[in-house]
């Protein structure tokens, strides 16, 4: 379940015009955004 809830935010984050969004390969990923 959770893993379905973490792909859904990520997709969000990727789509977003107003977000720059990477993801940094620590243990299990951690996701940054920065609002542009």
């Amino acid at each position: 379940i959770w893993t379905k809830a973490i792909q859904e935010y990520n997709r969000k984050c990727y789509a977003s015009d107003t977000l720059w969004t990477t993801i940094i390969p620590l243990r299990d990923g951690v996701a940054v955004s920065v609002k542009l």
